[in-house]
């Protein structure tokens, strides 16, 4: 079975259809975590989750902390730059911001069953909030980057077309 996969592989690769990933193991790793699974790409499950409303929520509590200001320099939060590369830098910000809150949501949820293990219910209720809090953070930066790679794509597939097409 082996033999039989690298040969098609080979096969691909010698009629250009495909090439050899030959990233490090990790960075394959975290770019498949990362990308946007296909059940992502419409928004509807993280919308019946109530990320969308969460999302609003945090924008709606991050626009009255910058105010009126026009943020065009690199940030986790607001698109500053609507080009293709700039989206892709985004992207990359809310990579950072969810592997952030993904670390500290999992110490929160480790954190609330010791708690509750150590009959401490209030102290295993607040962290147990935290993780919670942490999910939905994380929920939006994927909300937000399936989002934003539907855009990229159709930036992406724009310029390729001939130009009275565009």
């Amino acid at each position: 079975m082996d033999n039989q996969i690298s040969v098609l592989e080979r096969e691909l690769y010698q009629e250009n259809v495909s090439e050899p990933d030959n990233r490090r193991f990790l960075d394959r790793m975290t770019d498949w975590y990362f990308r946007p699974k296909s059940f992502e790409r419409s928004g509807k499950f993280y919308e019946a989750l109530g990320t969308k409303k969460f999302k609003r929520l945090v924008a709606g509590i991050g626009k009255k902390i910058v105010g009126d200001r026009k943020l065009d320099t690199p940030n986790n939060y607001f698109i500053w730059d609507t080009t293709s590369d700039g989206l892709k830098k985004f992207d990359y910000k809310t990579r950072m911001n969810e592997a952030i809150h993904l670390f500290w949501g999992a110490c929160s949820g480790v954190v609330a069953a010791n708690d509750f293990l150590k009959e401490k219910p209030i102290l295993g209720g607040i962290t147990c909030g935290l993780a919670v809090l942490n999910a939905y953070c994380v929920m939006t930066q994927r909300y937000n980057r399936a989002r934003l790679h539907n855009v990229i794509d159709r930036i992406e597939e724009k310029e390729k077309m001939p130009a009275p097409y565009k």
